[in-house]
């Protein structure tokens, strides 16, 4: 009735938790005043009483702690008597970057015991009656994945966070001691205390720092040559007045000799800089020491990379070697390399060029990771074992990055198990590249790998759809849906891979292989494609039609697809080896197997997807392999008896190292060297073209004059095929030192082609969509598809921070999959003054 009516119910304890009451109010409809009925929702929060299950915890914290020392805290919890199995974890955490990420203290009651989201959705139609014009919301895409590779070893920011956990709390006391690094600033102490009746947390802040708290503001890094200047600053907060000295040390690799002199009075803070000069590359340790009156001395240490402003690059050489012969690694093999940087990989094999050791070397080191390169890097992880083992690295670091290619093509899979190139649902992947990412979950699995039974239900799903094909899907593949002839083409070469992969798995249907063969057979181009149809046929028992189609595989290996680019000659037959290896076919590729080996001697450029499938062949073949017997003298060789190797640091060839082919039969010897040049390369445009320049932020060319320190400045990126083919290129632009990258510029940032109003950098012109892009502590990495001839433009905003001069690295770019094709610009100078007037 109108007016206020109470409702009353009794809280049922099966419930557990707080919960939610939703009231609907409904009104009738009168036909003369009230034409349409009305609807009220009302919703209320009925909350337990928790006060019980919460302990109230504080720390116990001085006015200040003193740097470099150990200090124990005090936690004291109050559980009224409930502390019995009290159990407490503690952190203590730089406040800055705390504030940087707006990090909350944890609060494990409200977590806990908090007012939960209303877990419930109203679908009806009644709001229609209310307003027949509402409108379907958008749905935001969200979540990414990074574009990978490698960045700085160490930079010289200082950052503290401390985790000790879980520890016995006694009598409502807990003492935890904690060895306080080399910081000055303020630390946040979180505790959260618990048992199997309450639990509670707090926090609390405590200010770190010495009694003259002093600062040297360095680059993040510097390359062979750059000189910087490293800006010191005192702050006397509590020491004596008078006259304070400050210096910097180093290593070897950094060259500081000056000193500096500040007469501070008690609360003056000042500041001064110090020249600084860079040698070979490498990691330094940079002290800063300050002495003053009263016998104040204090040392504190500041970690720096000293990293070439030159990509690495590769050289691979194979050397035969007779009964007894030697092989001698001198210093002068490395004479165009910078030897501390450089790594060397010599391994021994029996069949020129089928060798796993190189290969799976240069894929550890790979620095890009979309799906395909992740899966390629990763596969020859799982078969380390039959692959003479990984030098270098331990069993669980090596199952660690396994593992860890698991999660991401796992976080890349949707829910319908179509896999993402750089994230979930993106739909820049072929289906190919799906089934082959899911192939690699499949094996990962087989050799104990932890692989989420959901996950492989949905590529089993995926699969099954798949390799149904050429009919069309609703996966979230970028071909799955095109209408032409190349791409049904494309979707019948999916459907043979899906095929196989399902055979392999021991779920693979007879029948629907013979019907893609007796049908489709004519759309299957690709020679891999048509090989996996062929294992198919062969696990499910039918070896004529399976014989047949090996025959055909390789007969046609001198196919050409350049839209594909994932296909070469080159990973087909070691595709097709690998096939007909893991299907018992040997026999039919028992005469390529030479051909294999030419191939990988004469190839200088090889790419990820030949690397793994390379990798995948080699597995096969070297099982049989007879031992080699090799001696060594001055390094260590591998235990492995079929494919004995080494890996060397540059600076080992210093020893000399020797080794001596100790069997009846000749051998092949690889000796792979990765690492920067000694020099500056020569600009390069093979395949395509880039250009680089500066400018200021309203477009002027900045050339042949300094960059005021805190001016910004775009960073323009331009480039092409010179070939009309598709392309996935990776663009990597290290930055020079005392520069940091505030922002990468988007299409509506420059000129707009949508009709739309132009953006701030208009003069920059149409920026290109990326498809993923990381702004690193040293350098812009990107990648995007490329089409045709078409002009593309990729722009960021950087910062000049630290005076000095410095090396300007050349722009990089690379078509992934045809390495060969690349572009280098030159290498020149630019310096960042902190002169006022300029």
């Amino acid at each position: 009735t109108e007016g206020v009516s109470d409702l009353s119910f009794e809280f049922d304890p099966e419930w557990g938790d707080s919960v939610y009451a939703m009231v609907t109010l409904y009104t009738p409809r009168d036909v003369k005043d009230r034409p349409v009925p009305h609807r009220a929702v009302g919703v209320s929060y009925i909350e337990l009483d928790r006060s019980q299950q919460k302990l109230e915890v504080s720390i116990e914290t001085p006015d200040v702690i003193r740097p470099r020392t150990a200090h124990e805290f005090i936690i004291n919890v109050d559980g009224s008597g409930r502390q019995k199995d009290m159990m407490l974890s503690f952190a203590a955490v730089d406040e800055g970057i705390l504030q940087v990420t707006k990090y909350k203290s944890p609060d494990a009651a409200a977590h806990y015991f908090g007012k939960k989201a209303l877990g419930i959705e109203l679908r009806d139609d009644y709001g229609r009656i209310l307003n027949p014009n509402l409108g379907t919301p958008a749905t935001m895409r969200s979540g990414g994945d990074g574009l990978g590779g490698e960045g700085l070893t160490v930079v010289p920011t200082r950052t503290v966070a401390v985790f000790q956990g879980p520890v016995s709390v006694e009598n409502g006391r807990a003492k935890i001691k904690l060895d306080l690094p080399d910081f000055n600033g303020e630390l946040r102490l979180m505790a959260t205390a618990w048992n199997a009746a309450a639990l509670g947390s707090t926090s609390a802040p405590v200010k770190v720092r010495d009694q003259v708290p002093s600062i040297v503001a360095l680059p993040r890094f510097l390359a062979p040559g750059d000189e910087a200047f490293a800006t010191v600053s005192l702050d006397n907060v509590e020491g004596q007045a008078g006259r304070y000295a400050a210096s910097i040390t180093a290593d070897g690799v950094i060259t500081a000799s000056d000193k500096l002199s500040f007469n501070l009075a008690q609360g003056e803070r000042q500041q001064d800089r110090l020249p600084i000069s860079a040698g070979t590359a490498g990691v330094d340790e940079i002290s800063l020491n300050v002495s003053g009156p009263g016998g104040y001395d204090v040392s504190s240490e500041y970690p720096i990379q000293i990293r070439s402003p030159f990509y690495p690059t590769t050289t691979q050489k194979w050397v035969e070697l007779q009964k007894g012969e030697d092989l001698e690694l001198t210093p002068e093999w490395l004479e165009n390399y910078v030897p501390a940087g450089t790594d060397v990989t010599v391994s021994f094999t029996r069949l020129p060029g089928i060798d796993p050791a190189p290969i799976v070397s240069s894929l550890r080191k790979y620095p890009y990771g979309c799906t395909e390169q992740t899966v390629s890097t990763a596969m020859p992880l799982i078969y380390a074992s039959q692959l003479g083992g990984i030098p270098g690295q331990s069993d669980s670091a090596r199952r660690h990055q396994v593992q860890k290619a698991v999660h991401k093509i796992s976080n890349r899979m949707s829910v319908d198990g179509s896999i993402g190139l750089w994230r979930a649902g993106d739909e820049y992947a072929v289906a190919w590249i799906g089934i082959y990412a899911s192939d690699f979950l499949f094996r990962a699995a087989e050799e104990g790998y932890y692989v989420p039974e959901d996950v492989l239900d949905r590529a089993k799903s995926a699969l099954s759809e798949l390799k149904q094909a050429p009919r069309y899907s609703n996966l979230r593949y970028a071909n799955v849906n095109e209408r032409s002839s190349y791409w049904r083409r494309r979707l019948a070469e999916d459907a043979a891979y899906a095929l196989y992969v399902t055979a392999r798995l021991g779920e693979g249907d007879l029948g629907q292989a013979r019907y893609h063969y007796d049908n489709n057979l004519k759309d299957v181009r690709s020679p891999l494609a048509t090989a996996y149809l062929a294992g198919a046929l062969k696990l499910l028992g039918d070896n004529r039609r399976a014989d047949a189609a090996f025959e055909t595989a390789l007969q046609s290996l001198d196919y050409k697809d350049r839209r594909n680019y994932y296909y070469s000659e080159l990973r087909d037959l070691a595709g097709i080896v690998a096939v007909a290896s893991e299907t018992g076919a040997e026999k039919l590729i028992i005469d390529r197997i030479d051909d294999l080996g030419a191939m990988v001697q004469q190839d200088k450029y090889l790419n990820t997807q030949e690397k793994g499938y390379l990798v995948l062949a080699m597995k096969s073949l070297l099982k049989n392999n007879d031992t080699i017997r090799v001696s060594a003298k001055n390094v260590s060789l591998t235990k492995s008896e079929k494919n004995p190797q080494a890996n060397l640091y540059g600076t080992d060839l210093e020893r000399r190292p020797v080794f001596t082919n100790r069997g009846t039969e000749n051998i092949w010897a690889s000796v792979s060297m990765t690492g920067p040049p000694k020099s500056a390369p020569e600009p390069v445009s093979s395949g395509m073209e880039l250009t680089k320049t500066l400018h200021t932020m309203d477009g002027k060319p900045v050339k042949d004059r300094s960059v005021k320190q805190g001016e910004r400045l775009i960073v323009k990126l331009a480039y092409k095929s010179k070939a009309s083919q598709d392309r996935s290129v990776v663009i990597a632009d290290l930055l020079p030192a005392g520069f940091e990258i505030e922002a990468i510029l988007k299409p509506e940032d420059g000129n707009r082609k949508d009709g739309l109003e132009d953006g701030p950098y208009s003069w920059v012109g149409n920026i290109s969509k990326l498809e993923v892009a990381e702004a690193r502590d040293d350098r812009l990495v990107a990648s995007l598809t490329t089409y045709r001839r078409e002009n593309y433009v990729t722009a960021y905003l950087i910062r000049a921070v630290t005076p000095g001069k410095y090396v300007l690295p050349g722009g990089v770019i690379e078509d992934m999959y045809a390495p060969e094709d690349h572009a280098l610009t030159e290498t020149g100078t630019i310096e960042i003054t902190a002169d006022p007037a300029l």
